[in-house]
């Protein structure tokens, strides 16, 4: 990810906005909804999608993530790819270190997994990532799906990626 643009001087803080917000705002909501249905994958337990009760679970859900931002700045309202780019290849060392430190059980970028394989290099592993939406880094499995703000309805997310994490659990044999 990278950060949000905003106009105060300080930046945008994150954690202070989730924390403090009583609901999380559309795009947390969103990845809420996302977590809950690649956990739902990896238990075995395909729920059908319920709104209410996915709300309800939204705030602890998203207390489970953590974010890695490639650019490390305030950002602008768009990303530019070479810009992003440019700040993997130079930060690659310590965006891969921070990536061992948080240790994730799975990994989901927002349709930039070139920005990734910059990081990790080789250690990224998956031929087919462009038909099978995603790869795996040792044991992590690296999910390349559309970025948060994709308007797609959550319902259409929430099944695809359920789908996209019985796949991989299953050609990994977990």
């Amino acid at each position: 990810m990278k950060e949000a643009y905003t106009s105060d001087e300080d930046g945008y803080h994150l954690t202070e906005s989730l924390y403090k917000a009583d609901h999380p705002w559309t795009m947390w909501r969103k990845i809420a909804i996302w977590t809950q249905a690649i956990y739902q994958a990896f238990s075995g337990n395909f729920c059908e999608y319920d709104e209410e009760l996915l709300r309800f679970r939204e705030k602890e859900t998203i207390d489970r993530i953590a974010v890695v931002n490639v650019k490390k700045s305030n950002g602008e309202n768009g990303s530019d790819y070479e810009d992003l780019k440019a700040y993997a290849e130079k930060d690659k060392a310590e965006l891969k270190q921070e990536l061992e430190i948080i240790r994730p059980d799975i990994i989901v970028c927002g349709n930039n997994l070139s920005l990734l394989k910059i990081v990790l290099g080789e250690e990224l592993q998956n031929e087919y990532t462009w038909d099978t939406m995603f790869a795996w880094w040792n044991d992590t499995l690296v999910i390349d799906y559309y970025h948060p703000a994709v308007h797609y309805p959550n319902r259409v997310n929430y099944y695809a990626l359920m789908s996209i994490c019985d796949v991989a659990r299953k050609v990994r044999g977990k």
